[in-house]
């Protein structure tokens, strides 16, 4: 969507913004993201969502989002701007309006063991502050429903693919370390990201990460999308190895 009828639908709410700039700070094939000042000179971060299904899903993932700052505000989540909600439909899509975070988007080239470490553990913090997110009116809400969502089944399809050895002892390993440590929590439905992928995460000049970003995909389903999706992220890269990887054992 162009950025100027962008910003007309928002101010058919009431919301008057100005365009910063037009460059991307992140975005794929299903959102772009910009930054933007409303009229009492405060920037924002504006994203154009065409993942989000409807209503409800947007209902959903602004309980969640709001619900994980609340429990854990280290992990990343942007707060959304006060007296404002979250999300604006627009056309048959939304509209993200929240406050304006600091940094740039992760790049492969960024990635190193403190890196991969650190997304790993936000991860694990994002699942352990959602565990009492009552899922009972969003049981429905599953963007990954008709994809495959096994761990097995996502991550073997993208090891294979890149035909490494060393990534599909890897996932041998991985695997069977997950069927050990959660033989049954991880097979249950869950709030997830449904996206935690490292271009979805902001950093700062020391490589710090200051934000996580892009809450389009969140779903009610098994955690091991989240897991998969991570790995996914990594095994796509071409300066990916083993040392790296194995940090997402520990």
């Amino acid at each position: 969507m162009n950025p100027q009828k962008l910003l007309d639908i928002l101010s058919w709410y009431g919301i008057l913004l100005q365009i910063e700039t037009v460059q991307l700070l992140s975005g794929g094939k299903d959102n772009s993201t910009f930054s933007a000042y409303l009229d009492d000179g405060k920037r924002v971060i504006v994203q154009y969502m065409q993942s989000i299904r409807d209503e409800l899903h947007a209902e959903c993932i602004e309980k969640a989002v709001d619900f994980t700052i609340q429990m854990d505000s280290s992990i990343g989540f942007v707060w959304k701007l006060e007296n404002k909600k979250r999300f604006y439909p627009a056309e048959k899509w939304y509209i993200q309006l929240m406050n304006a975070s600091s940094g740039r988007t992760i790049t492969e080239w960024d990635i190193d063991d403190n890196i991969v470490r650190s997304l790993a553990e936000r991860l694990g913090k994002f699942h352990k502050a959602t565990e009492s997110f009552d899922i009972t009116l969003y049981k429905t809400v599953n963007y990954h429903r008709d994809r495959l969502s096994e761990f097995r089944i996502l991550a073997e399809h993208f090891v294979h693919k890149s035909g490494r050895s060393d990534l599909l002892d890897l996932l041998s390993e991985y695997t069977k370390r997950m069927e050990h440590l959660h033989p049954v929590s991880w097979l249950r439905v869950w709030l997830i990201h449904g996206d935690p992928v490292f271009k979805n995460f902001l950093m700062d000049d020391d490589k710090n990460i200051v934000a996580w970003i892009d809450y389009d995909m969140m779903s009610i389903t098994t955690r091991l999308w989240d897991l998969a999706d991570m790995y996914r992220g990594y095994t796509k890269m071409s300066n990916f190895w083993r040392e790296q990887s194995s940090l997402l054992l520990t």
